[in-house]
């Protein structure tokens, strides 16, 4: 075979390939129609597919050893965090200062808000890139995690932790 020939053959394969798998990639969009014939579910086929609202989803999932979740008695759990208080913030660029996490400004840093419950306090700090701090402003690279215990006083970071575990600061 020349090399012609090889090459023709590897495009109309490539082709062939491309096209199969747009086919394919169509047939699963969302919004696509699906027409398939389905035998019933006594038959041992694949059950029809139903109004959830008519039929009770069944105990058991597909997936081995799990249970279905019937959404409609068991709301999806959503966790708010609140936003941190004034004196809060305060403890937070106060801890930061203390033990010297950053040399950046405060406000050439942003603090992110991960967990706030009566005694602990959990922030990501990130760089704030504006035209007095410099940088890309299209970015916001993350510096540390901070863990600061309300009634205790005791902090905890990965600032200086080379495998990203939080550390008690000292």
């Amino acid at each position: 075979m020349t090399t012609r020939t090889t090459f023709a053959i590897g495009a109309g394969i490539g082709i062939l390939v491309g096209v199969s798998a747009a086919l394919l990639m169509s047939a699963y969009a969302p919004g696509a129609k699906y027409d398939r014939k389905e035998t019933t579910h006594e038959e041992g086929g694949i059950p029809p597919l139903s109004d959830s609202k008519k039929t009770p989803l069944p105990e058991t999932s597909d997936i081995p050893g799990t249970k279905q979740i019937d959404e409609t008695k068991t709301p999806p759990h959503i966790s708010v965090v609140p936003e941190p208080t004034a004196e809060e913030m305060i403890l937070i660029h106060q801890t930061i200062e203390k033990f010297k996490l950053s040399s950046r400004k405060r406000e050439c840093t942003t603090v992110s808000i991960w967990g706030n419950d009566t005694q602990t306090l959990t922030v990501e700090v990130r760089e704030n890139h504006t035209p007095e701090c410099g940088g890309d402003p299209e970015t916001s690279p993350r510096l540390f995690t901070l863990e600061i215990n309300k009634n205790t006083g005791k902090a905890y970071s990965d600032r200086f932790s080379k495998d990203g575990v939080l550390e008690e600061l000292l």
